[in-house]
């Protein structure tokens, strides 16, 4: 019975760090979703007359609001994204404008 218990507890973790590295392998293509970002922030991402700039705002200003304090123009938009797109969006949105130096300073 023990071995069996055991099995499946290797079982269990080998699947998942396996799907974790085939995520980690295959990484996210957002340009479609940063197309619909452009059309409202502008092609560079620094802001329109009614959409804010993109730039200096963290990963987790940008993921709070593609996830849970999503702005009502953005609603239908964000209703199609996978979890995978919302964290590859997030991540590129707070890296814009970050130089070598400022990588360097943290």
């Amino acid at each position: 019975m023990r071995f069996l218990v055991l099995f499946i507890m290797l079982f269990t973790w080998n699947t998942q760090n396996t799907a974790e590295a085939k995520v980690a392998e295959e990484p996210t293509d957002i340009s479609r979703v940063l197309k619909r970002c452009k059309a409202c922030h502008g092609k560079d991402l620094r802001g329109k007359k009614k959409a804010p700039s993109l730039y200096d705002k963290g990963f987790s200003d940008v993921y709070v609001s593609l996830t849970s304090d999503v702005p009502k123009k953005m609603e239908r938009i964000v209703k199609k994204l996978s979890e995978a797109e919302v964290w590859e969006v997030s991540r590129f949105v707070s890296e814009l404008g970050v130089t070598s130096d400022d990588a360097e300073k943290d």
